[in-house]
């Protein structure tokens, strides 16, 4: 198999035989979807699931709009996406945060303190890292490239 899952414990493979067979992992794939599917979860996890790929994408944008910097170009076109794609997945995220608090949903209003705070923390690295290399210079010194 070219993809091959192994568990190593002191350099033996020590994954159940049951484990590697194809229609075992298809079928907990189908009976792990479907549980989700007829226990109407997948309603309540849509809506973080969106959220963690927006903030993501976001996040992508960021790298590239510092890659852009770093070489020299201007990274305007890829930054107001990301802070556009930033701001309203976080007001996304505040409503689901008030509706869960309000269900008392406390496993999904954790995984949407948890976003937020990813969020969070990447508005502060942005912020941090932005500036400097807008002045030509890395946040660890040196030139724009990051070589010192």
């Amino acid at each position: 198999m070219l993809f091959r899952s192994r568990i190593m414990f002191s350099g033996q493979e020590r994954v159940p035989r049951v484990m590697r067979h194809p229609y075992f992992n298809s079928g907990l794939a189908v009976l792990l979807m479907g549980s989700l599917a007829f226990t109407n979860s997948f309603n309540a996890l849509w809506p973080l699931f969106g959220s963690s790929n927006q903030l993501l994408a976001a996040l992508t944008l960021f790298v590239v709009s510092a890659w852009l910097i770093t070489h020299g170009k201007k990274a305007v076109f890829t930054l107001v996406p990301a802070v556009f794609i930033l701001v309203t997945t976080v007001a996304s995220l505040w409503l689901l945060l008030k509706k869960y608090v309000a269900q008392d949903n406390f496993l999904l209003t954790g995984a949407t303190v948890v976003l937020i705070l990813l969020a969070v923390s990447m508005v502060v690295l942005t912020v941090q890292k932005v500036p400097a290399l807008l002045r030509g210079k890395s946040a660890q010194g040196g030139d724009a490239t990051g070589r010192a």
